[in-house]
């Protein structure tokens, strides 16, 4: 009985955090053509490192998926530019400058 209503508490606390996900939600349009914006796959390049990244929401950020927050630093370092353009952010390690090579 007890583990039962435990359990149903845990589930009412989820339960909780997703209608306030779902009430934070907003509805996007497609992306705009030439430009980043949330939606949008990226190719970038760090000295002969291509790395291709998904902007996107920040719920929906998973670093190991290769999906970055559209308010991660690098997330908004990229929002708004387009193909052939640089960005530089400051990572841990220091100052980073990519170049888009692709965006999808």
């Amino acid at each position: 009985y007890h583990a039962a209503k435990e359990e149903l508490s845990f589930i009412e606390g989820r339960l909780e955090e997703l209608e306030d996900i779902i009430a934070k939600a907003q509805v996007v349009g497609s992306p705009s053509h030439g430009s980043i914006d949330i939606g949008c796959k990226v190719t970038i390049d760090l000295n002969g490192s291509e790395h291709t990244y998904e902007i996107v929401g920040e719920w929906e950020a998973d670093p190991l998926k290769k999906k970055i927050s559209h308010t991660s630093p690098l997330g908004q370092a990229l929002l708004g530019k387009k193909k052939g353009e640089s960005v530089e952010f400051e990572a841990p390690a220091g100052k980073v400058v990519y170049k888009i090579k692709k965006i999808h």
